[in-house]
């Protein structure tokens, strides 16, 4: 039973901190784009990497919300923030799966064939 706890634990913990990660770079490029709007200035090399990152960290959850209706996206309070949270549970079964497999891999011994 604690191990279960435990690994829930670890899963929320992931997915928290990711969508902790995406919406604070998104409020970073959104920043910056505004101190730049008008000015014709391009945006600095590190912007441009927060601004491709929070692209990655925002799939596979929010893009698939763009292509629904107006009246089906959700809005509001417990809305928008239960996204970035299903996200961020997506994010972090992906990187528990990818744990797992490395581990799996790297402890798995090779067959030995008979001669």
């Amino acid at each position: 039973m604690r191990r279960v706890i435990r690994y829930l634990l670890v899963v929320f913990a992931l997915a928290l901190g990711q969508a902790v990660l995406t919406v604070a770079l998104t409020v970073f490029v959104f920043g910056s784009g505004m101190s730049r709007f008008g000015t014709g200035d391009p945006a600095p090399a590190g912007v441009q990497i927060a601004s491709v990152l929070v692209g990655a960290l925002a799939y596979p959850v929010l893009p698939l919300l763009v292509q629904l209706p107006l009246t089906m996206q959700p809005s509001g309070f417990p809305g928008e923030h239960l996204v970035f949270l299903a996200n961020g549970l997506v994010w972090a079964a992906g990187i528990l799966a990818l744990r797992r497999w490395w581990w799996f891999r790297r402890t798995a011994r090779p067959v030995e064939r008979d001669r």
